[in-house]
């Protein structure tokens, strides 16, 4: 298997708190998006951008998603990470009985069409999550989101 090298850390980070996404039926979920920056002045890409969306709070630097934002944003990507439907700074109710909510495909999608649409993005979205972080990507990408 051929294996390419990680992409040198050229870029310093700027974080955009709190940017409420919007979903089908009006609910805002909160995401914290990370892009490049050149001495502290944003870059406007665009970029590939990676997708966390998590039950465990998008600010937690303990668990697997800030080191995701911290290790990929300066390799020129953006990073977004979300917090659930109803969960910390998002909006709504979720329904968790440690199972993926029944809206996370649906929010998911939404969350991803957004990103895609940014002048910041170049299109191109990918996901990253482990443990209910990773249920809630597989229902997203079972919705079969084009940018994804």
């Amino acid at each position: 298997m051929n294996i390419p090298e990680p992409r040198p850390a050229t870029f310093g980070i700027n974080v955009s708190q709190d940017v409420m996404i919007p979903t089908r039926d009006g609910t805002r979920l909160a995401a914290d998006i990370y892009r490049p920056t050149i001495d502290g002045e944003i870059v406007t890409g665009p970029f590939p951008t990676i997708l966390g969306r998590t039950s465990y709070d998008k600010t937690n630097k303990f668990m697997w998603i800030k080191p995701v934002a911290d290790y990929f944003t300066p390799r020129g990507y953006a990073v977004v990470l979300q917090d659930l439907r109803g969960r910390y700074q998002s909006e709504g109710t979720g329904q968790y009985f440690h199972v993926a909510n029944p809206l996370d495909g649906e929010d998911g999608y939404d969350t991803i069409e957004w990103i895609a649409a940014q002048r910041w993005s170049n299109g191109n979205v990918g996901m990253v999550g482990s443990s209910h972080g990773a249920m809630t990507q597989t229902t997203a990408a079972l919705e079969r989101p084009p940018h994804l």
